[in-house]
């Protein structure tokens, strides 16, 4: 990683953290789910007419937006309004990772590797240890909103990658992320100089993959 990746990385997860003090603070003023109206208004609005409609049917937009942007963003927003610190939902949403794994497991019969199954067990325990952790000032009603807009955030994720698969390979074989796999392998044995530490065909857990161009 050039240090300019890795200043990128920085200044994103500095953003990321942001995002939560800023939406607390907005909350003080303005009802939480049209606050997250306004957030896609203030980025549909110019999109609209720079980004071309995604090649797809309209019920896979609406379902990939219902559990990305507005599951996700309006159950978390309504988690903070009722007490969820800040800090501690930008760490909970988060979970959306083991989320991620679990649901691709069931829906697209992945296998997590051994690495991901520890990965969920410690995940599991620390989500514990914040649940009994609570305080007072944390109400477990907006835990619960909090962990649901990261079970959304997760199955948005994994109905993304179920939409390529069906895409790619058609409709029968949705649900065969091998098949992906098996590709992706013989291609990283063609374009990579070392297969088994891909630079340029990175895996994305639980979405996918992403072509690396020369800047990243």
């Amino acid at each position: 990683m050039t240090p300019r990746h890795a200043l990128a990385a920085i200044a994103v997860a500095v953003i990321w953290g942001a995002n939560f003090v800023v939406i607390d603070a907005g909350l003080h003023d303005m009802p939480p789910l049209t606050f997250v109206a306004l957030r896609f208004v203030a980025v549909l609005v110019p999109a609209i007419f720079f980004v071309k409609r995604p090649d797809a049917r309209w019920r896979d937009i609406l379902l990939i937006g219902l559990f990305l942007s507005l599951g996700q963003f309006g159950l978390l927003y309504l988690s903070l309004d009722l007490g969820m610190p800040p800090g501690l939902a930008s760490l909970v949403v988060q979970v959306q990772v083991i989320f991620t794994v679990v649901i691709a497991a069931l829906a697209l019969h992945e296998r997590p590797t051994k690495r991901q199954q520890l990965g969920v067990l410690i995940g599991l325990v620390g989500l514990t240890v914040v649940a009994l952790g609570r305080t007072a000032d944390t109400p477990l009603l907006a835990l619960m909103l909090c962990l649901a807009g990261a079970l959304s955030w997760a199955t948005g994720n994994v109905v993304t990658r179920q939409h390529l698969l069906k895409e790619v390979w058609g409709n029968a074989h949705k649900e065969d992320a091998h098949y992906l796999r098996i590709f992706v392998r013989k291609l990283r044995g063609k374009i990579e100089k070392d297969p088994a530490r891909p630079a340029v065909l990175t895996t994305e857990l639980g979405v996918g993959y992403r072509l690396m161009s020369d800047e990243g």
